[in-house]
């Protein structure tokens, strides 16, 4: 067996028997593979980020149709195995390093879409977004202060001007739809924080990764934490909601949504300070 062939075959066995739910560093997915075969595969012959879903080094050519087996996020692998639906972004590292990675497409369940030229350039804006938006969160703060506005008041305005921003134009690109039902009318979407922005420190008000896109029906249960989600993103439902209501409001014991590592961190505080469990 080849090297990949070896890779390919013990991360597909591992999902099958363990589930998607496993990180590794570099060194424990090498010691893992190794453990499954006699003829030992050399650490420096495994490089990891050549199977994954959200990173890619050499070139765009083929890449949806290559072997991806793995996540990568803050120097840590998550195992994923072939033919997973996965949905996330994509990021280029160009060997040229004066270049900083960017990102060039997106799988939505297990689909690839390359982006255009264009897409490209507003996704990079997104990314200057990111470095400005401690000190956006921290004006729109002291103008929510000058305005005197406190409790719900201060809720509201915050949301609108988070809703005004590039902020929810990132989270549309991220997620297309309510993150829960489905709904695609971007008129109806709503960029919601995870962590309160009331509770949120300021490098977290404005962080992708603290939002979800919801529908006004979700968007309301979260903010009032009849909802939450575990770790793996299923959803929990408060005992305060009763069967009626539930229907109502479209919430099942169904549903489900897809977290990555930072989306985990904001959830985890969510369970415990906001869901009315």
């Amino acid at each position: 067996m080849t090297i990949r062939e070896k890779v390919i075959k013990a991360i597909n066995e591992y999902v099958a028997k363990n589930g998607y739910d496993t990180w590794m560093s570099r060194k424990e997915i090498t010691e893992y593979i190794n453990s499954c075969y006699k003829e030992k595969i050399n650490y420096n012959s495994l490089l990891p980020p050549d199977y994954c879903y959200n990173r890619y080094n050499s070139g765009l050519s083929d890449f949806a149709n290559k072997d991806r087996l793995l996540e990568y996020n803050d120097g840590m692998f998550k195992l994923l195995g072939e033919n997973y639906p996965y949905t996330g972004d994509v990021w280029h590292y160009p060997s040229d390093r004066n270049i900083k990675p960017y990102i060039f497409g997106r799988w939505e369940n297990g689909i690839f879409r390359l982006y255009s030229n264009s897409e490209v350039e507003d996704i990079k804006k997104e990314e200057s977004f990111k470095t400005e938006a401690t000190s956006i969160a921290v004006n729109i703060d002291r103008e929510l202060d000058l305005h005197g506005l406190k409790g719900e008041e201060r809720i509201a305005a915050s949301k609108v001007r988070v809703n005004q921003s590039i902020y929810r134009t990132g989270l549309l690109r991220r997620y297309k739809t309510c993150c829960l039902c489905g709904v695609s009318n971007t008129n109806l979407l709503i960029a919601s924080h995870i962590k309160p922005w009331s509770e949120a420190e300021a490098e977290e008000k404005l962080d992708f990764d603290n939002g979800l896109l919801l529908c006004p029906n979700h968007d309301k249960l979260f903010d009032q934490g009849y909802i939450s989600f575990n770790d793996n993103g299923k959803i929990m439902i408060s005992e305060e909601l009763d069967e009626m209501n539930r229907l109502f409001v479209n919430v099942n014991d169904n549903m489900k949504l897809s977290l990555n590592r930072g989306n985990i961190k904001y959830m985890k505080y969510h369970r415990e300070h906001i869901f009315k469990g």
